[in-house]
């Protein structure tokens, strides 16, 4: 009897040994995936902070100061001020407004500030809610001008003959900001002209969204798709889209340079046997002009349609800065043969900008294994 009950004891002391290494162990992977979330998290934050770096701040008379993100992506909010004297060490610590002291990305705001600049202390500095801090400056020599008020996201676009906005996106984006000199109101948008030859503002069908005029509230920003279509006739090169922005009181000319160019795909060899149970690798070749984008590839379709084939793209897209071919893989696999064993398969090759491209090769798949 006693045998039996030191049996039952080992037994239960290995569950309770085995339940606390369980505990133990759901712990750690607990504790690793907060650490996974907590490092993304952290990351993010950090990249957010680096982004704000373009974001500046100064005084442009003794009570107002200009908000000036030069980010397209990122917004900014401000929440303290910490105004000191250098000469005694003393400060003064000001919660800030998040809703009057914020600015959208790629946006210019005036603020009359809480305090005048004579009623603060030397030195003044700011801290967003991201914990990036700035000095609040004096004017700068060249402050930010109708240029900045009025600007492009990108000032190039690389297209292909054929591009259209109606199935590859705007042609460019135009962010029309208030500032000094802008406090908001209509904007006029015009395409001046599209050089060289034979491009036009006509040829290419260039229109703007929302439609020009283009009414930018007080204090905010508008950004405003610039739309094309771009004949498939067009020959490769590089052509300058000139746009006027017109407001009562600035107006910029912007200059967006496209460059349309294109490319052919082939694969390498055309045609190939393979055995059952075995693979053949193939070369699929990128040859550009005037182009420098990312190329995707899929298999289209395969016919007549055959289940034994596996395909595997590699890389896939290709970076044509980086390399001109990748590698296609197919494999037969072992169901028997059936019906003829020719089948033709088409590769498509495409990359967002313009109309796909597409190549074809012939298998052939052997009666024999390997």
């Amino acid at each position: 009897m006693k045998r039996g009950s030191k049996a039952v004891s080992t037994v239960v002391a290995a569950l309770v040994v085995t339940t606390a290494f369980m505990a133990v162990v759901s712990m750690s992977y607990a504790g690793i995936f907060r650490l996974s979330d907590e490092s993304s998290s952290l990351v993010r934050r950090e990249s957010e902070r680096a982004m704000e770096a373009f974001f500046r701040i100064y005084w442009i008379d003794n009570t107002r100061v200009v908000l000036f993100n030069n980010h397209s992506s990122v917004a900014v909010t401000l929440r303290y001020w910490v105004s000191t004297d250098p000469a005694t060490g003393l400060y003064d610590s000001y919660l800030l407004d998040p809703a009057t002291y914020s600015v959208p990305p790629g946006g210019m705001k005036v603020v009359t500030n809480f305090k005048a600049k004579d009623l603060l202390k030397p030195l003044n500095r700011v801290v967003s809610e991201r914990g990036t801090p700035f000095e609040v400056g004096d004017q700068p020599p060249n402050p930010p001008s109708q240029y900045d008020l009025f600007k492009l996201v990108e000032d190039r676009k690389l297209v292909r003959p054929g591009f259209s906005s109606a199935s590859h996106g705007p042609l460019g984006r135009i962010i029309l900001s208030t500032g000094p000199g802008f406090s908001g109101g209509a904007v006029t948008l015009t395409c001046v002209d599209v050089q060289p030859a034979p491009a036009s503002c006509t040829a290419w069908s260039i229109s703007f969204n929302p439609a020009s005029p283009v009414s930018v509230p007080a204090g905010g920003s508008v950004v405003v798709n610039i739309l094309a279509s771009i004949p498939t006739t067009t020959p490769t090169g590089t052509y300058f889209v000139r746009v006027k922005a017109d407001a009562v009181s600035v107006s910029s000319e912007l200059v967006l340079a496209v460059s349309v160019g294109d490319f052919t795909v082939a694969v390498n060899p055309t045609s190939v046997t393979i055995l059952r149970r075995c693979a053949a690798t193939l070369t699929l070749s990128i040859s550009p002009t005037n182009y420098d984008g990312r190329v995707s590839f899929r298999i289209s379709s395969v016919f007549p349609p055959d289940d034994r084939l596996n395909f595997m793209i590699s890389p896939n897209p290709v970076e044509t800065t980086h390399g001109l071919s990748s590698r296609l893989v197919i494999f037969v696999n072992n169901q028997p043969p059936a019906g003829t064993q020719t089948r033709t398969v088409t590769v498509e090759a495409f990359d967002g900008v313009g109309p796909s491209r597409t190549t074809s090769l012939t298998v052939t798949i052997s009666r024999d294994a390997c």
